[in-house]
C-alpha cells in the first residue's frame, strides 16, 4: 500500500478513537443501558489509538520508492529470471524517471530474454537516444539486429560499441558472428581473437576447437 494512503486511513483510525468514548455515552444516554457500553467503547477507542499511533508512526517513517529502487528491484527479478516482474519495475523507474537510459537498457534486455526483440530494440534505441555514449546498449541493440537477421545493421551497432569501449570484448565476439553470417570468414576471425585477447571466454573455446592462436 502506498505510504502516503497509509498515514491517511491512520489518522481516520485515530479520529475514530477519540470518537468511541462520546459514541458511548450517546448511547449510554438515549438507551439507558449504564456504564457498560461507555466503559467498552472508551476501552476499544483506547486501543485503536495506540495501535493506529504505533502504524501511523510506522508509516511515517516510509518513503516513496524512488527510480533507483525500481532499477535495483528490476535488477533483482532479471538474476532471478524473473523478467515480467523486472519488466514491471523498470517501467515504474521510467515513469519517474524519463531520462534514466539504464532503466531503458535494463528493460531491453528483459524484452530480449522474453524473445520480444522489437520492443528491445525500442528500448535500447531510447537507452541510446538519452546517452549516445552508451556502449552496452549499442551491444545489445547489435545482438538484438542479430536475432532478426539484420547483420548488416548489427554490425554498425557493434563497431560503434567498440569505439565507444574497446575493451567491450562481447562486442568483438558478436560482431565476428554477424561477419560469418555475411560470409566474411576472415573478419570472423580477427574478431574472434579481439574478443579472446580480452578474456572472452566463448571466443577463446571457438579458436581453440578451429586450433587457431590469438
Amino acid at each position: 500500500m502506498n505510504p502516503f494512503f497509509q498515514r491517511d486511513v491512520y489518522i481516520y483510525i485515530l479520529l475514530l478513537a477519540f470518537i468511541m468514548p462520546v459514541f458511548g455515552y450517546l448511547t449510554d444516554f438515549v438507551y439507558r443501558t449504564g456504564p457498560v457500553v461507555f466503559v467498552a467503547c472508551t476501552l476499544i477507542g483506547i486501543l485503536l489509538f495506540i495501535w493506529g499511533f504505533v502504524e501511523y508512526r510506522k508509516a511515517k517513517g516510509k518513503k516513496e520508492p524512488r527510480a533507483v529502487d525500481w532499477i535495483s528491484k528490476g535488477c533483482t527479478f532479471q538474476i532471478a529470471g524473473n523478467h515480467q516482474e523486472a519488466i514491471i519495475a523498470f517501467t515504474r523507474a521510467s515513469a519517474m524517471e524519463p531520462n534514466a537510459a539504464i532503466a531503458f537498457y535494463a528493460r531491453g534486455q528483459s524484452y530480449w530474454e522474453l524473445g520480444n526483440v522489437d520492443q528491445a530494440i525500442k528500448d535500447f534505441d531510447r537507452a541510446i537516444a538519452l546517452n549516445p555514449r552508451f556502449a552496452e546498449a549499442y551491444e545489445r541493440r547489435g545482438v538484438s539486429h542479430t536475432r532478426i537477421d539484420k547483420y548488416e545493421q548489427a554490425i554498425k551497432d557493434f563497431d560503434m560499441a567498440i569505439t565507444l569501449n574497446p575493451k567491450l570484448a562481447v562486442a568483438y565476439s558478436n560482431r565476428g558472428t554477424a561477419h560469418e553470417k555475411l560470409g566474411n570468414p576472415e573478419q570472423a576471425i580477427k574478431d574472434a581473437q579481439a574478443a579472446a585477447q580480452l578474456g572472452h571466454d566463448g571466443a577463446q573455446k571457438l579458436l581453440k576447437e578451429k586450433r587457431i592462436r590469438w
